[in-house]
């Protein structure tokens, strides 16, 4: 009504970030199709309703694919990607019958294993070639594959997996990285207590979870069990790379790492002023980046200009402070005040 004051409702309803949807549209598709094609109708038309879910998913996927791409412009090869995704997808969470119904056509199944062929060929001479291209170490050079064929998101994820897995399992007696030319600064005794016993309840909570659980569903304490002993493998590596990677005193900055998690370089002229730690209440908001693990900072890094640090998911996260713990904040903070003047 004109002139009257209406409830703006919108504050009250959550809302979905766009990124966010997008990424959940596929997997909405997906279970839809999953749980429909337990019904009546699909049971009745098994085939139909099987092309109706292989062109949906293969929509689904093709639609994200484009809304991610910069400028709504994906590269060559979008629809072959949704078209292989959909016919992997779309026989293995299908009920079994529309499966069967599927797969029973030779000419489907031929098309589909060829979709799948012709994917996976155009993948691997992407990575070949740029194999290939890049220069460096053999590792480097697989990491170049592996960026031609992995969205970069997943890859960030791969990497920091496969980084996981390499210290929890290996790196036992492993000295610290600190070249030559910085100095380290510890920041792991504190922590270590908390963290070892973390993993100390982790494993009997694993133990207890997988017997209960085995009582009501093999497959779920299995799957049970494997989710958590993942977790503790991120724990273990957590805590060894607390040691392996203290912060550095850089010649042109100081490379702020806590574990494998967090790592960000800040340039020398980009810090405003060092704090031995918060001056009056903590501050708030998405610009601060504490790295005390359960407990405060006795080093504080305020920025002349925002950062950007990268994230497992989503865009680059703005920051402005940083906070840290050292085990011996005194050398830091006058070796980094005296670099900064």
């Amino acid at each position: 009504m004109s002139g009257s004051i209406a409830p703006d409702l919108s504050r009250g309803i959550p809302r979905v970030p766009a990124r966010a949807a997008i990424l959940l549209l596929p997997f909405a598709v997906v279970l839809a199709g999953r749980v429909f094609s337990h019904g009546e109708w699909a049971a009745a038309n098994p085939l139909p309703y099987a092309a109706l879910f292989l062109w949906l998913c293969c929509e689904a996927i093709g639609f994200t694919l484009i809304l991610r791409a910069p400028r709504c412009r994906p590269g060559a090869g979008f629809v072959l990607t949704a078209a292989a995704l959909a016919c992997v997808i779309v026989p293995l969470v299908s009920a079994g019958p529309v499966r069967s119904a599927l797969l029973d056509v030779a000419a489907l199944r031929a098309a589909m294993a060829l979709t799948v062929l012709a994917f996976c060929g155009w993948k691997a001479a992407l990575a070949l070639s740029a194999y290939r291209a890049a220069a460096g170490t053999a590792a480097q050079r697989l990491g170049a594959a592996a960026g031609a064929i992995l969205p970069p998101g997943l890859l960030r994820v791969v990497r920091r997996e496969a980084e996981m897995l390499g210290i929890a399992l290996f790196a036992w007696n492993r000295a610290p990285h600190c070249p030559d030319n910085a100095q380290g600064f510890a920041c792991h005794g504190y922590a270590v207590p908390v963290i070892a016993a973390l993993a100390v309840l982790q494993v009997l909570e694993i133990a207890v979870v997988h017997f209960v659980v085995m009582q009501l569903n093999t497959l779920a304490a299995w799957i049970l069990f494997a989710l958590g002993a993942w977790g503790l493998l991120f724990v273990v590596a957590f805590l060894k790379s607390l040691r392996l990677r203290p912060v550095l005193l850089l010649g042109s900055g100081v490379l702020v790492r806590s574990g494998f998690v967090v790592e960000i370089f800040v340039p020398y002229e980009a810090i405003a002023r060092v704090e031995g730690g918060w001056t009056g209440c903590k501050p708030e908001g998405k610009g601060v980046l504490d790295l005390s693990i359960l407990s405060t900072p006795n080093a504080v890094l305020h920025l002349a200009r925002p950062l950007a640090r990268e994230t497992m998911f989503g865009p680059p996260r703005r920051v402005t402070t940083i906070g840290l713990r050292l085990d011996e904040p005194s050398p830091f903070l006058a070796a980094l005040r005296a670099r900064t003047g």
